[in-house]
């Protein structure tokens, strides 16, 4: 009796605490994704393995106001990028020697970190509560972002 009444209480908690896991991640709104890469310089890292190196691929990058980016790798070598973040504050970043289409996801904060994510489909769409879209734990961290600095500092 006692080891069901402890495996009960512990799935009771599991219930409980896992949504509060979650909650301390936010998803960044339309306004905040804006402000977030609007004029600043950044390290950014890719969480997959780059297959040349295998290691992830890590660069810094200014994201202008005007919607551009510029990359420069650890390496040296540099990209150009388009970004936008639509009203719904996915955001997308295209450049077209790289990816296909635009890589899509959204903006997530969890305590002082930050990272994009996306879902399979690397689409824009997300469940929303009151206008402001909510993370899905079937969402694959895509990039993390920190060294944040103000202005190109490239």
């Amino acid at each position: 009796m006692k080891t069901i009444t402890c495996v009960v209480g512990s799935l009771l908690l599991l219930v409980m605490f896992c949504p509060l896991a979650m909650a301390n991640k936010t998803v960044l709104n339309a306004e905040e994704a804006s402000a977030f890469f609007t004029d600043r310089t950044m390290t950014i890292k890719e969480e997959m393995m780059d297959p040349k190196s295998s290691a992830p691929a890590e660069f810094k990058a200014f994201f202008s106001k005007l919607g551009g980016v510029r990359a420069i790798g650890v390496d040296g070598s540099a990209e150009s990028y388009n970004w936008q973040v639509d009203k719904h504050g996915a955001f997308c970043a295209r450049n077209s020697t790289r990816w296909r289409e635009a890589i899509c996801g959204f903006v997530v904060q969890e305590n002082d970190t930050y990272g994009l994510y996306v879902n399979k489909r690397g689409n824009q769409k997300a469940k929303t509560v009151d206008g402001r879209a909510v993370f899905d734990n079937r969402w694959n961290l895509f990039l993390s972002f920190s060294d944040f600095q103000p202005g190109d500092q490239l």
